[in-house]
């Protein structure tokens, strides 16, 4: 009786490139994702970091206008001269921390259209406030006086201390929006690296049975051909009957 063939089997190379696959495929998503989450994380510093320095430089920009403002009304209402100090110093800070502030916000179209008006605003008050100033210089204190009392500078110095609110809490809002980016990019790339872990240890977990299973067939093909040489042994195979011996009884003639 004929044995029936051996069912066929993968072959081992195939099953420890099925492994390595999934090692790779596990190392590489680790690398890839935590590339991902260490760009996410420097994205989100340097938006800090910029949303800060945004804020820093329009409140410094606003104490220096400020500071001429509190300067120039200190001198009209006692005429000491002490007070053209803070006004001198907010005065020549003034440009300055308008040049910071542009370039802090240039990379921000829509924060550059505040920056355009804040800017507007602080020339026109620098203006007004430098106009008063020459008028005590040449005499007419009164006609400083009545332009102090008309309101027209409060006016102008609200204006301008709302627009630079508006800006300061304008980059706080992005500064939450691009943090809330960053962390669903985190999330994302957490995520990623989740499903290759999964794909690379399931792949492992399909070789390691594959490959059990090879090992498995092995074994139990050398046992049967262990039993089958045994069994040849006792009984070894015959080719036809007329191989097999056959041994008659010689029966003697009956005597006569």
């Amino acid at each position: 009786m004929e044995r029936d063939a051996p069912p066929r089997r993968l072959p081992i190379w195939f099953i420890g490139l099925l492994a390595g696959f999934g090692l790779l495929t596990l190392l590489g998503g680790l690398v890839m994702d935590v590339a991902r989450v260490d760009r996410a994380r420097a994205t989100a510093v340097a938006w800090r970091t910029h949303s800060y320095e945004v804020i820093i430089a329009a409140n410094a920009l606003s104490a220096a206008v400020q500071g001429a403002e509190t300067g120039q009304r200190g001198f009209l209402l006692t005429g000491d001269p002490a007070f053209r100090v803070p006004y001198d110093r907010g005065r020549a800070a003034v440009a300055g921390e308008l040049r910071t502030l542009q370039s802090r916000l240039s990379r921000d179209a829509d924060q550059a259209v505040r920056y355009s008006e804040i800017a507007r605003l602080t020339t026109a008050r620098m203006e007004r406030l430098d106009h008063s100033m020459n008028l005590v210089g040449q005499g007419r204190s009164d006609l400083a006086l009545l332009s102090l009392r008309s309101g027209e500078g409060r006016r102008a110095m609200e204006s301008f201390q709302a627009k630079v609110s508006e800006l300061a809490a304008s980059e706080a809002r992005l500064l939450a929006q691009r943090a809330a980016q960053a962390d669903a990019r985190a999330r994302d790339a957490r995520a990623g690296l989740i499903g290759a872990a999964a794909v690379g240890l399931m792949l492992n977990l399909v070789a390691a049975i594959l490959g059990l299973s090879f090992y498995r067939s092995r074994i139990a093909a050398a046992r049967e051909e262990g039993s089958r040489g045994a069994y040849e042994k006792l009984y070894p195979a015959r080719t036809s009957l007329s191989a097999v011996p056959v041994q008659l009884p010689i029966r003697s003639a009956d005597p006569l």
